[in-house]
């Protein structure tokens, strides 16, 4: 009888359970599951491209957002002079 359980200590330490093999199972099903959702290389550079010709929207809005600015300015100063 000691012999068998000499066997089985040895197997236990050997083998892995088979409720842990499916917990780890279920974890990388987990995984793979979000890595699926996650954007791939080809939509971050679609991503980069876009945020590029958005900074040069940008760029080339700046002196007139800095017109109607200074519009503004004079309106307001306008307006407080009046009062």
């Amino acid at each position: 009888m000691s012999g068998v359980n000499l066997i089985q200590l040895l197997l236990a330490k050997t083998y892995v359970k088979r409720e842990e093999l499916e917990l780890v199972r279920n974890r990388i099903q987990t995984l793979e599951t979000n890595i699926e959702v996650l954007p791939g290389q080809k939509d971050l550079h679609q991503l980069q491209l876009e945020m590029s010709n958005l900074r040069g929207e940008l760029r080339e809005l700046a002196p007139s957002i800095r017109q109607v600015s200074r519009i503004s300015d004079l309106l307001l100063e306008n307006e407080l002079k009046d009062k």
